[in-house]
């Protein structure tokens, strides 16, 4: 009766620890082949907190940036009497549909066009670089642009290429200073009060140091 109950425990705290798990994937944990080989690439998580300790949920919203580099394709608009065609700027880190349809058909990287728009997060994964779930793991992602589904071939270069926009990333250094900066032309000018200025000193001061 005790080895029943002792695994009975054992069995809810395992299940327990799993469950935990899978609300959050830890980008840092990824190169962990211990903690990778407790998940499968068809597992989704809740949410993804991403090296700079910021988090996003499933179904937030984060912002398409700009095209990051030369990735350019033709375009040919076909007319009743004439064709034209002109080279379009594509991002080089996302592609429209999924990665299935990539294998398929080649990749088909996101136009220009669609820069700037709110992109809801669809699916947060994690996705091993072999067959097997004992072989490094990544975290993909997966969005919806105005109904367009967006797969995120790279999240840590799109972020660092602007090609994505991480709402909640912790404020930089200089950009601390500069709205540390502008809260003092504030209390100058009398707009904010000495107690307004010391709060938010102390909130941007973290940043700063």
């Amino acid at each position: 009766m005790k080895k029943a109950l002792a695994l009975g425990t054992l069995l809810i705290s395992s299940l327990t620890i799993c469950g935990q798990s899978l609300d959050t994937l830890y980008v840092k944990k990824c190169q962990d082949i211990t903690w990778t080989s407790l998940y499968r690439n068809s597992d989704r998580f809740k949410s993804i907190k991403l090296e700079d300790d910021s988090t996003l949920n499933l179904d937030g919203v984060i912002k398409i940036g700009r095209p990051s580099g030369t990735n350019s394709s033709r375009v040919v608009n076909t007319g009743l009497f004439n064709s034209t065609v002109h080279q379009q700027n594509n991002f080089s880190y996302l592609m429209l549909g999924r990665m299935g349809m990539a294998a398929m058909g080649g990749i088909t990287y996101l136009p220009e066009n669609l820069k700037g728009l709110d992109a809801k997060i669809m699916e947060i994964k994690i996705v091993h670089s072999g067959f097997s779930k004992n072989s490094l793991a990544g975290p993909a992602l997966l969005l919806n642009v105005n109904g367009v589904t967006v797969y995120v071939l790279n999240y840590k270069l799109a972020f660092e290429n602007g090609e994505l926009i991480n709402p909640n990333r912790p404020m930089s250094r200089s950009e601390a200073i500069a709205a540390l900066k502008e809260q003092k032309d504030l209390l100058d000018l009398g707009m904010i009060t000495i107690e307004q200025f010391d709060i938010k000193k102390a909130e941007l001061g973290k940043f700063i140091k």
